[in-house]
């Protein structure tokens, strides 16, 4: 079976619905940054129907150079008409940890099967799941370090 059968078949990771909205209620600007195309994304956005809750998408199909070089997240600041250190990224790669790290986000990383076990470079939090803490926990836990 493809890559992309597989993933097409997942489900939304826990958490990942409660966080959007959340987000959604108290007034979040909600973006993506991905290193994906944006095809392979929309997939994604449309299967959940999730695509109203995010105000930004940037795919590489925007960008000379993906994650771990930060244009993604730049960009995307810029359209949320944000600065880095009012924004969170939730991570799942150590290059896309590396990205937030260096356009100045507060990174929190919360690891797929496929990379649990890889070594993360600087962040403010790890969590196993979504689930684990709430967005209102999270928001709490990175802006008071």
């Amino acid at each position: 079976m493809r890559h992309g059968q597989i993933m097409l078949e997942r489900v939304l990771r826990p958490g990942v619905e409660d966080y959007l909205n959340t987000a959604k209620q108290l007034g979040l600007k909600v973006g993506i940054a991905s290193s994906s195309h944006l095809d392979w994304v929309q997939r994604f956005v449309d299967k959940f129907e999730i695509a109203g809750y995010f105000s930004c998408i940037r795919t590489a199909d925007f960008v000379q150079k993906v994650k771990p070089d930060p244009e993604l997240y730049l960009q995307a600041l810029a359209v949320l008409e944000l600065r880095p250190e009012e924004a969170i990224c939730f991570e799942d790669s150590p290059n896309g940890a590396k990205a937030g790290h260096a356009a100045g986000l507060n990174v929190v990383i919360v690891p797929n099967v496929m990379t649990q076990g890889l070594t993360f470079g600087p962040h403010k939090l790890r969590l196993n799941s979504m689930a684990e803490k709430s967005l209102e926990e999270v928001i709490a836990i990175v802006t008071s370090k």
